[in-house]
C-alpha cells in the first residue's frame, strides 16, 4: 500500500504492508476494504498530516518502539538545549497520539500515553519534574474529541 502524507512540495510517500496497516488501524482497515477508491488503487492520501509524524507512527507499527528518550538526563542540558530537545520530544509524542486518534490505532495511542508517563519521571534542566509541554497539551486538545482519555490523563498529571 502507498500512503501519501502532506501537501506538495513537502508530500512524502510511504510504502507499507497492508496486513500491518489493517491490523493496527481501523482507519486503514476501512479505507482498504469495501467499495472505496483507495481499496482499488491501494493508495491512501493524508494531505493534512505531517510526514515526520506519520513516519514515527508507521515505525511504531513495525517496531513497537517510539523514538522517545525516556531515560535521558535532561538535568545536564542548558535551558536552551532543554527547550529545543525536550520540548520537541514532548510535542512529537502529542502529535503521535493525535495521529493514532485520527487513524484509529489504539496500540499507537497507548504507546504515546506510556511515553508521556515515562516523561513524567524525568527532571528538566532545573532538576524539576516534567510538566506537560503547552504545545503537547494544545495538540492533544485540538486533535481529540471532548472526553478523550488523553485529555483526562494530561489534567491528572498536571
Amino acid at each position: 500500500v502507498i500512503v501519501r502524507v502532506g501537501k506538495d512540495p513537502y508530500q512524502e510517500q510511504f510504502l507499507a504492508h497492508e496486513g500491518t496497516l489493517i491490523k493496527y488501524s481501523e482507519f486503514f482497515k476501512r479505507a482498504l476494504s469495501g467499495s472505496w477508491v483507495e481499496s482499488d488503487l491501494r493508495i491512501i492520501t493524508l494531505p493534512e498530516d505531517d510526514p515526520e509524524i506519520f513516519e514515527l507512527f508507521l515505525n511504531y507499527l513495525y517496531t513497537k518502539q517510539l523514538p522517545i528518550q525516556e531515560q535521558k538526563d535532561y538535568t545536564t542540558l542548558t535551558e536552551e538545549e532543554y527547550g529545543s530537545q525536550f520540548n520537541r520530544e514532548c510535542e512529537r509524542v502529542g502529535q503521535i497520539y493525535v495521529m493514532g486518534e485520527k487513524l484509529q490505532s489504539t496500540i499507537v495511542k497507548n504507546a504515546a500515553i506510556f511515553a508521556i508517563l515515562g516523561l513524567t519521571k524525568l527532571r528538566d534542566f532545573k532538576g524539576e519534574l516534567f510538566v506537560p509541554n503547552p504545545n503537547m497539551v494544545r495538540d492533544i486538545y485540538e486533535g481529540t474529541p471532548p472526553g478523550n482519555p488523553a485529555r483526562r490523563f494530561l489534567v491528572d498529571i498536571w
